[in-house]
């Protein structure tokens, strides 16, 4: 390799070349047939501890391998960077541990490719990083993970303890309660059926009871019961019976539209959420679901499903009166025979099962009921507080990592967060939205943590190769938080906010108003406080050739209306007059 690479470097060209592989931050090396290095670039030099010219010539493996004080060696057959050539395949990318001069060992990450003359195999080429760095942000971040996941058991087991040692009601309503204790340990989604949950179901009627409320829309709530389940299950057994759920679910998933939500309420109960839907449009939903259910194909028996429906009313304080109402219209529907739809505001028929007199405990079941979902709803606010609470800490200790790692820019996330949290308050955002936008933009930059040093802390200008490095950090930032579940909807922030409003940004290239609304306001929030704020390679401009650029700015890289709202917010309602541009690079 080395009389190959002298002979290639004679020519101008590859002098281009040698420079290129002096001066990449990559470790570079080069073997021969039998290991012996041919070639050491000054950045490989450097991360082993060694000059160029002591690793020239030897054996690579005994080097990186064998370094360690105490003479040990590292098993031969765990090292896949530096065997013969004859066994190096092309394109061959893997992790390992390499040792230093100075006997300390760093991880890295390389690529070893063959190199060939005349279909013979004559050496090979490794090419490696340190990704110790990494490494240890990594195991920071399972640990915070860890962290919040412990924090959620114990939080759920003691909200269990306390709907046991509180809530007294009857055998069945203690099913019930024991399922809904265990609210901080169930997924968004239910396991039998692969519909949304009952935590779920609660947590989207709030959002939609405020959204109700907020614009005078309509809102309806459908809550289905599969009729004599128990016998069902008592003649054919639960195999078939989760059989028979799992259909009911399918029917449901396919007959709702987009918007609406279909849940598992429990055991055999299921609940369809329809926002924008008043009182007659969702007793023909219901009823068309019920004839579905009817008209299928079961393999033992017919099954059929009553339904009860409730629509949303202004005085209603919250989601569980909602619930009670179409709970009590299902009730109706299965006094009236089953397999039929009832609305919570038909009127009331008096049936007479008794010569004439009506059940007593009709009225006293409907209230234990409203009791017991207002009690299960309060439960679930707690919870939902302690979980937010821990998972806020978190947010802000990976914030504080980032910080850590580019001290050039400490104090910008907690600036541009207090910003973004003050303008989404001012558009009338309500409070889950504005939670969210304040963890995006807490974490808008994590994914600068997989960008490597010398691009990201470098004070000149970067190249266009480096350019296409960097611009990769907001796919870093999906790639890391889009697994997190809690953090999925904070993501628009983080993935977003170099989008421009001309459709010239990146990573999608989104344009206008397919770019998420927070993104469109924190992309104005981050480019003002950026050029307030002193760079090595220039001063913080003053406020108001900031305001300026702003206004410039507006309608292709940022949204009109954002620039407004952030100005208003900010009490500068007009951009000053006669101020002279500057760029903003």
């Amino acid at each position: 390799m080395g009389e190959l690479l002298e002979s290639a470097l004679a020519t101008g060209e590859e002098i281009q070349c040698r420079q290129y592989l002096d001066t990449v931050g990559e470790g570079i090396v080069s073997i021969d047939r039998d290991g012996r290095t041919t070639y050491v670039n000054p950045a490989a030099a450097r991360l082993l501890g060694y000059s160029a010219e002591e690793l020239t010539g030897i054996l690579l493996h005994n080097t990186i391998h064998f370094a360690r004080p105490d003479g040990s060696a590292y098993p031969d057959e765990e090292c896949t960077c530096c065997r013969p050539p004859d066994s190096v395949g092309a394109g061959i990318s893997n992790s390992e541990v390499f040792w230093r001069r100075n006997g300390v060992s760093f991880a890295v990450e390389y690529v070893c490719a063959s190199i060939r003359e005349d279909d013979r195999i004559v050496g090979a080429v490794i090419c490696f990083r340190d990704i110790s760095d990494q490494r240890w942000f990594e195991e920071q971040v399972r640990a915070n993970i860890d962290f919040v996941q412990n924090a959620n058991w114990e939080i759920a087991n003691q909200h269990a303890a306390l709907l046991v040692a509180n809530i007294k009601l009857s055998e069945a309503n203690k099913r019930l309660e024991a399922a809904n204790a265990r609210l901080g340990l169930l997924a968004n989604t239910d396991g039998l059926t692969g519909l949304n949950n009952h935590r779920t179901l609660h947590e989207r009627l709030g959002e939609e009871i405020c959204r109700a409320r907020r614009y005078g829309t309509p809102l309806s709530l459908l809550l289905l019961d599969v009729d004599r389940f128990k016998e069902f299950n008592d003649e054919f057994g639960h195999p078939d019976g989760d059989s028979v759920l799992r259909a009911v679910a399918d029917i449901l998933q396919n007959s709702v539209r987009e918007c609406d939500m279909a849940a598992r309420y429990g055991g055999e109960e299921f609940a369809v959420l329809l926002p924008q839907c008043d009182s007659e449009a969702a007793l023909l939903a219901a009823d068309r679901i019920r004839t579905l259910v009817e008209s299928a194909v079961w393999p033992q028996r017919g099954i059929t499903v009553s339904v009860g429906v409730g629509t949303f009313i202004e005085r209603m304080e919250n989601g569980a009166e909602l619930v009670a109402r179409a709970d009590r219209a299902m009730y109706r529907s299965k006094q009236k025979g089953r397999n039929c739809t009832t609305h919570d505001d038909d009127e009331i028929e008096e049936f007479d099962f008794c010569g004439g007199k009506s059940l007593p405990y009709t009225e006293i079941m409907r209230e234990m009921l409203a009791i017991q979902n207002r009690m299960l709803m309060s439960a679930a606010e707690r919870v939902k507080d302690r979980l937010i609470d821990a998972y806020d800490k978190t947010i802000e200790s990976w914030c504080k990592i980032l910080d850590m790692k580019d001290k050039e820019i400490q104090g910008h996330s907690t600036r541009v967060t207090e910003l973004t949290t003050r303008l989404a308050r001012s558009i009338d955002m309500n409070e889950e939205e504005v939670l969210y936008a304040r963890w995006g933009a807490l974490l808008h930059d994590i994914g600068k943590i997989g960008i490597p040093d010398s691009i990201l802390l470098k004070p000149q200008t970067l190249t266009e190769e480096e350019w296409v490095v960097m611009r990769r950090h907001p796919d870093i930032a999906y790639e890391m938080l889009s697994p997190i579940t809690f953090l999925r909807p904070a993501l628009d922030i983080p993935y977003s906010h170099h989008e421009k409003w001309d459709g010239t940004g990146y990573p999608q290239g989104l344009k206008g108003d397919d770019i998420p609304i927070a993104a469109r306001l924190f992309a104005v929030i981050d480019v003002y406080d950026a050029l307030r704020s002193d760079r090595p390679y220039r001063p913080g401009w003053p406020d108001a050739v900031v305001y300026k650029y702003l206004r410039d700015q507006a309608g292709t890289h940022f949204d009109p209306r954002a620039v407004d709202a952030f100005l208003k917010m900010i009490g500068m309602s007009a951009a000053p007059n006669g101020v002279e541009r500057r760029n903003a690079g």
